[in-house]
């Protein structure tokens, strides 16, 4: 869980970012329960952190044995 970014304050939005209490250059968040604060309230869940991982293993033998391992992870 976490907060949602959205866009980034621009050196044109300082007095609205100030008002969060934010400067230009930090990420937007949403302010989903409008209090006008970035707060706890405000986080949602944005997907499963835990990574995938596959793995194939695969022995050939002729002669000599060769071996491949291939391992993913996204």
């Amino acid at each position: 869980m976490g907060p949602e970014g959205t866009r980034v304050w621009q050196i044109s939005e300082r007095a609205e970012a100030l008002k969060y209490g934010v400067a230009p250059g930090d990420f937007k968040v949403q302010d989903l329960n409008g209090d006008g604060k970035y707060s706890n309230a405000d986080r949602q869940f944005l997907g499963y952190t835990t990574p995938i991982s596959m793995d194939a293993k695969k022995r050939i033998y002729y002669q000599e044995e060769v071996r491949f391992f291939l391992y993913a992870l996204f």
